[in-house]
């Protein structure tokens, strides 16, 4: 299952876990295959170095390499081949867009308001982690 998976969801999956373990345990196994354009994953490659998750990264012997190694092992890149300009109040959420009608995925996983407002793109359901777990969990 191609899956876009934003920044903030797959950190909170990778560094805090918790509630998001099954999305951490499904890109693992390869039970579902994250989707990026170069912009998107560069940009989980810059956030990974915030000061703000620091402590975390170092508490749960988490080193972003490994991370990053682990994800360009299982994920599935494609060229944003779409200009999108649906959200206006965060343009760089487009690229997420962009992204998922190239990869054609399946879901679009966000806890962002500005994408989960759309409700779907291209026929793409946009939905919440919690909602993604729940249909991973019927499957």
């Amino acid at each position: 299952m191609y899956v876009v998976l934003d920044t903030n969801v797959l950190i909170a999956a990778f560094i805090w876990r918790r509630r998001l373990t099954p999305i951490y345990d499904a890109i693992r196994d390869s039970s579902i295959t994250p989707c990026f354009t170069h912009k998107t994953f560069s940009e989980l490659k810059r956030a990974l170095w915030y000061p703000k998750f620091e402590l975390q990264l170092l508490k749960n012997r988490i080193i972003p390499e490994s991370m990053i190694r682990l994800l360009s092992s299982r994920s599935h890149f494609v060229l944003a081949l779409n200009q999108i300009t649906e959200i206006k109040k965060d343009v760089s959420d487009n690229e997420i867009l962009a992204c998922a009608i190239s990869a054609r995925a399946d879901f679009i996983v966000s806890g962002d308001k500005h994408l989960l407002e759309l409700k779907s793109c291209k026929g793409i359901s946009i939905i919440t982690p919690g909602k993604f777990i729940a249909l991973m969990n019927e499957r």
